[in-house]
């Protein structure tokens, strides 16, 4: 079997071939991607936005280039039934980017990524000497806090914060992410780009769908098998220990599992990049066996370096979504804005918690701009609180242990429900 085609707009047809159209508005005109999604590199979040005003949400997620390859998909019928006007609220939101890109806040600083990239490295590389010295527990501890550091570095990358060229930092994902994290970028590319797309919307953002560890909204309460319902009564108790730990190891496996699939996955371009995937999956449990290989205390070493990050990385992908509002499904009819600012939190800043959350503790920042560099989220916050001021629009944040606190209060709450529901029940 031959390679596939790269998915270009130029080597697909896109006349409507199905009976019914999935048409999206962008800036005042309506495209029918119907065609596109087995081709579309960030998977099939596009039906998220079915006949809704994609603007905001395809302008947070595209550079400029991609906006020259819509042309090829524009409805044939642009009348008041298909395009669907932006709010001028929209409108207002697009200005506020506009100004941002002005004030240089939208331009990757190359030297700070630079100085990034080294020093998170650096981790790893220490790990190594302390191995070879035979002091694997602090090596196991070195080796923890780079591979926690190291998912907010490949986030980066990935999100394309870094390089111009969104192949560099492609291949920028690779080594970061794949090779020194064990990460599958193309997993995490088709996981989190729903997650930003549709944040927190039931059934369709994969992030808070989490069964059959955890529920984490009562509207979601009907799909939880009953089989499990007792455990989920307990669901408040294990989310710190002995889940968050263990976060690493799942997200590896789901990768590997992930990654073992791309062969014959429906999306052309998944198809495409299955053997760089697979081999740099590899290549990082290579090195990471053979250092485990030397380490003197093999089962501490395991239990650290990868207990460790799993706890530092999932306390804060939790803080920032999983408290906030669930909504049951996209009839709700929040516009890109409003939905991150209702299912997005952050955490209060500082020199140690920005370092320790890779500047994820600046997420609703992040949420709306994916694409602005980690060292500008600090200024950009400032700006968009005055917004959300002006706009009478909410902007939620807390320190960290009262955002903990929420997140084991939801937990609680849907176990409370769980309890009624068998109360009733019996």
């Amino acid at each position: 079997m031959g390679r596939p085609a790269s998915p270009t707009s130029s080597n697909v047809d896109s006349t409507p071939k199905s009976k019914k159209p999935l048409l999206i508005s962008i800036n005042n005109n309506v495209y029918d991607v119907s065609n596109w999604i087995p081709y579309h590199p960030g998977g099939d979040v596009i039906s998220k936005w079915e006949g809704r005003d994609a603007t905001d949400v395809f302008t947070a997620l595209h550079d400029q280039t991609t906006f020259k390859k819509l042309e090829a998909f524009k409805y044939k019928v642009q009348d008041h039934t298909t395009v669907i006007q932006p709010t001028s609220r929209t409108l207002r939101f697009e200005a506020l980017r506009l100004k941002l890109q002005k004030m240089g806040l939208m331009t990757t600083n190359p030297w700070w990524y630079v100085y990034k990239s080294i020093t998170t490295l650096s981790f790893l590389v220490f790990a190594m000497i302390l191995v070879a010295y035979d002091y694997s527990l602090l090596g196991a501890v070195s080796l923890g806090i780079g591979f926690q550091q190291l998912g907010w570095l490949a986030h980066d990358y990935c999100h394309h914060q870094v390089f111009p060229s969104r192949k560099w930092n492609r291949i920028a994902g690779y080594f970061f992410g794949n090779i020194a994290q064990g990460y599958s970028q193309r997993w995490w590319s088709d996981r989190h780009n729903s997650h930003h797309a549709i944040t927190n919307v039931l059934d369709s953002d994969p992030d808070i769908d989490n069964l059959p560890l955890f529920v984490w909204s009562v509207h979601d309460v009907a799909r939880v098998p009953q089989a499990i319902k007792p455990m989920l009564r307990y669901q408040q108790y294990y989310f710190l220990f002995p889940f968050c730990p263990s976060l690493r190891l799942i997200w590896n496996l789901q990768s590997i599992l992930f990654v073992k699939s791309l062969r014959s996955h429906p999306n052309v371009v998944y198809r495409k990049y299955a053997n760089p995937e697979q081999i740099t999956l590899i290549l990082h449990w290579v090195w990471y066996f053979t250092l485990l290989y030397f380490a003197s205390n093999k089962l501490l070493f395991f239990l650290i370096s990868q207990g460790l990050p799993g706890f530092g990385i999932a306390i804060i992908v939790f803080f920032n979504h999983y408290a906030c509002h669930h909504f049951k499904d996209t009839t709700e009819d929040f516009d890109f804005l409003e939905l991150q600012l209702r299912t997005t939190r952050d955490m209060e800043p500082g020199l140690i918690t920005d370092w320790i959350c890779g500047g994820l503790n600046y997420q609703i920042e992040h949420h709306l701009f994916p694409t602005a560099p980690r060292h500008s989220l600090s200024a950009i916050s400032k700006i968009i609180k005055k917004f959300c001021e002006e706009e009478n629009l909410p902007y939620q944040s807390a320190d960290f242990v009262t955002g903990v606190g929420y997140l084991l209060q939801q937990l609680g709450t849907v176990s409370d429900t769980l309890d009624k529901i068998k109360a009733h029940e019996q």
